[in-house]
């Protein structure tokens, strides 16, 4: 008979009997009921449930295999980033940045990262993957952004966007540092399952005309409907989100990420995966009626093919592959929405483009009179009327719809200067590896994320979306993601000439 293990102290250290777990989870059943009890509304219902059942998860997972903490934590952050359970505390009533600060499932888990990765850091055994040039272009930026936040007329909204943005880089830098190669395929599986979720969702209420999933987890309860110069009211589907333009900019940077898994993956259910997420998601592309989108998708995915064929990540067979299912999904769509397509490029009203351009007056004009730190940071509408001699914000209370002018318009030209060299930074750095990349796994994950986020650049010409959540957090992650990426190949590369060296 095996002798029992003994702590330190002397005591024997054996597994715990089964009646204390049994009774740990008892009271966490308990605990969940009474909450979803309790709750004054369904999403509080929800938060309530979610955080106690990932304590529950938690405690198992570091009970149970506690090597493998951070990898599950991980995984759940990406399952639960696109998805909008969120709480705003300090909430300002506010059209563009963050109007509270924000607290949603995936930070719960997020937090809970940066406890380990800290730990991990001062250990040494977690060690930064994002390069130091990035990391100056976000301090710059961030720094920017403080001194616009702290000379803005609500210093509130400000702050709030500032911390948005330490947020956004936070999600970058741990997500970098924790990610590992064989975590790729339940990336390519989760980005999957989102799509899935939102797209199957967006095809529901677009079929049924009914806001199905709309209000779930708060936000608006209606979709948006566009009215064409025919009289005709076409609705706008916007799956979880709470708008069709955050929905549609989610895909642009989330279809190359499933195209990439679909050809890549070798498991028949990835792949099934992959493929449904791809027809349901451009079917929800159409259905947004987002021009913008359907051009910047169209952008991302001829990105992608270049960088697979500059790559040498595909053969004949698997171009003409991947040209089929592109081709066939291109034609279904267009038989089946090709009249909605057309209606929506040739008979839009005109007052929402003229609008569009008397926004982007109102930002130059702002740009104009404060040149070097703007108008205050996430302050846009509240700085409006001096600069809006139509009265724009009497029926169009937006910021601009052009995420370049906007930076420059709130936090100077120096943000712009600094927003667009960070970003340039980090496409730079994933095209200056990619063709030197010896992993395919993995140099289809940057390809995508690359492609990605060329298409969300454009998109941004006539948006301000990288603003809103959960994208900023979903574009965030897909930069940590990169930066991960590449370090998981340098690590194997390094591996390799190790092995080889000591033969």
């Amino acid at each position: 008979m095996a002798a029992t293990p003994e702590r330190a102290d002397g005591i024997a250290a054996g597994p715990p009997a089964p009646g204390r777990w049994l009774l740990v989870t008892g009271a966490a059943l308990f605990a969940i009921a009474l909450v979803a009890a309790g709750a004054a509304s369904s999403r509080n219902a929800l938060l309530g449930l979610g955080g106690l059942a990932g304590l529950v998860g938690l405690g198992a997972i570091v009970r149970f295999a506690p090597e493998r903490a951070c990898d599950s934590l991980l995984v759940l952050f990406i399952a639960l980033v696109a998805i909008p359970i969120d709480v705003y505390l300090g909430y300002v009533s506010h059209t563009g940045g963050w109007p509270g600060f924000r607290v949603s499932a995936a930070d719960v888990c997020l937090y809970l990262l940066v406890v380990a990765v800290g730990l991990g850091a001062l250990a040494g055994r977690v060690e930064n993957a994002i390069p130091a040039r990035v990391l100056v272009w976000m301090g710059l930026l961030l720094a920017q952004y403080v001194v616009s936040a702290l000379r803005a007329p609500d210093v509130r909204l400000g702050l709030f966007e500032v911390a948005g943005t330490v947020h956004a880089f936070l999600i970058a830098w741990l997500v970098a540092a924790l990610f590992r190669r064989e975590l790729t395929s339940w990336v390519f599986a989760l980005v999957a399952l989102q799509m899935i979720v939102h797209s199957g969702l967006a095809a529901a209420q677009g079929i049924t005309g009914r806001p199905i999933g709309a209000g779930w987890l708060g936000g608006n309860t209606e979709l948006l409907h566009e009215v064409l110069r025919t009289g005709a009211t076409r609705l706008r589907p916007a799956g979880l989100f709470a708008h069709p333009i955050v929905y549609a900019t989610s895909l642009v940077i989330t279809l190359p990420i499933v195209t990439a898994g679909l050809t890549v993956a070798r498991s028949f259910a990835l792949r099934a995966l992959c493929a449904i997420a791809l027809g349901l998601g451009a079917v929800g592309l159409v259905l947004t009626l987002s021009r913008g989108a359907w051009i910047s998708n169209l952008v991302a995915i001829t990105v992608l093919g270049a960088l697979a064929l500059r790559c040498r990540l595909v053969d004949a067979r698997r171009i003409r592959a991947i040209v089929a299912v592109w081709l066939v999904i291109g034609v279904l769509l267009g038989a089946i929405f090709g009249p909605r397509i057309w209606e929506r490029m040739t008979r839009s009203e005109s007052g929402n483009v003229e609008v569009r351009f008397d926004l982007n007056a109102i930002a130059l004009r702002m740009v104009g009179a404060h040149p070097f730190f703007g108008a205050g940071l996430n302050n846009f509408v509240e700085t409006m009327p001096p600069f809006d001699p139509k009265g724009v914000e009497t029926y169009f209370p937006a910021p601009v719809h052009n995420l370049y002018l906007l930076e420059a318009a709130e936090a100077g030209v120096p943000a712009l200067v600094l927003w667009v060299g960070l970003f340039a930074s980090i496409l730079l750095m994933g095209l200056h590896h990619l063709p030197r990349m010896h992993d395919p796994l993995l140099q289809w994950l940057v390809a995508a994320i690359v492609s990605g986020l060329a298409g969300l650049l454009v998109t941004q010409l006539a948006d301000f979306s990288h603003r809103l959540e959960p994208l900023r957090s979903m574009v965030w992650l897909d930069v940590g993601l990169l930066f991960g990426a590449l370090q998981a190949n340098r690590g194997r590369r390094l591996a390799a000439q190790h092995e080889a060296g000591g033969r």
